[in-house]
Parts: structure tokens; C-alpha cells; sequence
């Protein structure tokens, strides 16, 4: 086994109908996946194996358990386009069990269904949400009002303005929807500063390439990269798998 999952007892819940239970022992409500995952329920699955993909990537998990990993004292973790925010719960069961006593969870999402979503994945495990902070948002390269076109439509806010009274990030898990490399082109600076490492979901060649560039040009190392996959239907390539990367700050802040 990878020493990245080392020193974790299996998760020794017994299933429960309604619900999944990852290695950690976070137990996720089905009902918030597509039908097609929904043979999920009662089901306990074991450390993340390369190549055998459930919901998440192996390499994915290696880039948040690296952080968790390498967090002293406290553990700070920021997840964008966050959706019921398994990695929020995930990571901060991950450092409870290495004894990180504090530790702060932000979860941001444009679809305020998601934001309650995460307030209840929070409670279904334990965790007080009260104590962590959720932003009915969407991240650009800008911020902005909400949009005039829906009532309660969520605020743009920008990397720089998410992150700016956060002196130390231990992990960003970012899965924005083609707007990736926009959001961190724009922000990568204050991201640098302050961020220790990034899980990054890809939506296009086009994009992987773009977040590589900014990456590369302030020094930060790319720990995994699997691009993303496409079918063709038809003669037309459509975008079937989201890619992952996974990238390290050599400026890591103190």
C-alpha cells in the first residue's frame, strides 16, 4: 500500500442503506449522486486502489492525503465548486485521525442547494458546520454582483478575495467547471502566498495546459497530472472523463 495511506485502520462500519462510507469512515447520502451511481448504497469500500476509480481518482486522494499529511498543528481546506463537500468531510477526517486539533473547513458553490447539501453531509458526520464557512459563490477571475438574471443567484468572487484572510492554506480541491484556469491565472499569486498544495479537476486539453503554464511560471511542482478523456461520437470528440491535477508549492508559506 502507498505510504501516503499508511498508519489509517480500515473503516469498520458495516454499511447502511441510503448511504456509502469511503476508507475514512465519511458515510455519504446517495441521493446526492445520478441514478447510475445509486447501487452505491450500504456499500464500505476500502483504501483507494490505482486504477480502480469510485467517484474519485486515486491520484486525487494521494494529493489530499499528501496535504493532510503534511499540515502541523492545524488544517485548512478550501473546496471550490464544491457540491456536498465530500472532500471537506474526507480531509477533516483524515487529519482528526493524525491528532490536528484545529482545523477549519470552506466549502464554495454557486448552486445554493449545494451549500445546504454540505450543511447536512457536515452533520450526517459529526461535524458542527456552524464552526466552518460556507459560500454561496462562484469563482472567477473577478468578483462581482450576483447574477441579475436569477434571483439568488450566487456572487463572483476571485481567488485573491477568497483567500485573502487565510495566512496559510494546506489544500485547495477545485472542480469550477471549465472556469479553472481563468479563476487561477488570475489569482496565482495570492494563491502562492498562501496555499500549500492544489487538487485541480480539468475540463478541457486547453485548459490543462493553461493551469500548467501558470503553475510552472511561479515555481510550483506538479505532483500528478492525468489529462482528461474524450469519445467521439459521430467524428466529434465530447468530453467523457474530467482529468486531475495535482500540484505542490516549492514557496510553501509557514
Amino acid at each position: 500500500m502507498d505510504q501516503t495511506f499508511s498508519g489509517f485502520a480500515p473503516c469498520a462500519a458495516t454499511g447502511e442503506s441510503g448511504f456509502f462510507f469511503d476508507f475514512l469512515g465519511t458515510k455519504t447520502r446517495t441521493e446526492y449522486l445520478p441514478e447510475s451511481c445509486q447501487w452505491l448504497s450500504g456499500k464500505v469500500f476500502g483504501f483507494p486502489e490505482p486504477g480502480a476509480t469510485i467517484l474519485h481518482e486515486y491520484e486525487e486522494w494521494q494529493g489530499v492525503m499528501r496535504a493532510v499529511r503534511e499540515a502541523s498543528g492545524s488544517f485548512v481546506c478550501v473546496e471550490l465548486g464544491a457540491g456536498w463537500g465530500p472532500w471537506l468531510v474526507s480531509s477533516a477526517f483524515a487529519a482528526k485521525h493524525l491528532g490536528i486539533p484545529d482545523i477549519l473547513l470552506i466549502g464554495v458553490d454557486a448552486d445554493g442547494r449545494n451549500v445546504e447539501f454540505m450543511k447536512t453531509h457536515f452533520s450526517d458526520n459529526g461535524l458542527d458546520y456552524r464552526q466552518h464557512k460556507f459560500l454561496h459563490a462562484a469563482v472567477g477571475e473577478r468578483d462581482g454582483r450576483p447574477s441579475l438574471l436569477k434571483p439568488g443567484g450566487a456572487h463572483l468572487i476571485s481567488l485573491k478575495t477568497l483567500l485573502q484572510d487565510l495566512p496559510v492554506v494546506d489544500l485547495i480541491h477545485c472542480d469550477i467547471q471549465f472556469a479553472e484556469s481563468r479563476a487561477f491565472a488570475a489569482g496565482i499569486k495570492e494563491v502562492t502566498k498562501r496555499v500549500r498544495r492544489v487538487v485541480i479537476g480539468t475540463h478541457s486539453r486547453k485548459i490543462e495546459d493553461e493551469l500548467i503554464e501558470t503553475f510552472r511560471a511561479w515555481s510550483w511542482v506538479l505532483e500528478h497530472e492525468t489529462p482528461c478523456k474524450y469519445r467521439i461520437d459521430d467524428g466529434l470528440p465530447h468530453l467523457n472523463t474530467d482529468g486531475v491535477q495535482v500540484w505542490r508549492n516549492t514557496r510553501s508559506p509557514k
